[in-house]
């Protein structure tokens, strides 16, 4: 199944839109140096390092639907 993937940014959050489920990703401040993110949406919620991990999570959450 062909997958189809939108972004959107709103300052430093982000929603990504993909096959209709929207995820919302959350910039978060950690310790000061590092900031994660907060990937929520559907079931899922992963707290990542990088809004590339948290692409990952959703990555791997998607196929498993």
């Amino acid at each position: 199944m062909k997958k189809t993937v939108g972004w959107a940014q709103d300052g430093d959050d982000w929603t990504i839109t993909v096959n209709g489920t929207q995820y919302r990703a959350v910039e978060r401040p950690s310790d000061g140096r590092v900031n994660n993110y907060l990937v929520r949406g559907d079931d899922l919620s992963a707290e990542c390092p990088s809004l590339g991990h948290g692409l990952g999570a959703i990555r791997e959450y998607e196929s498993r639907r």
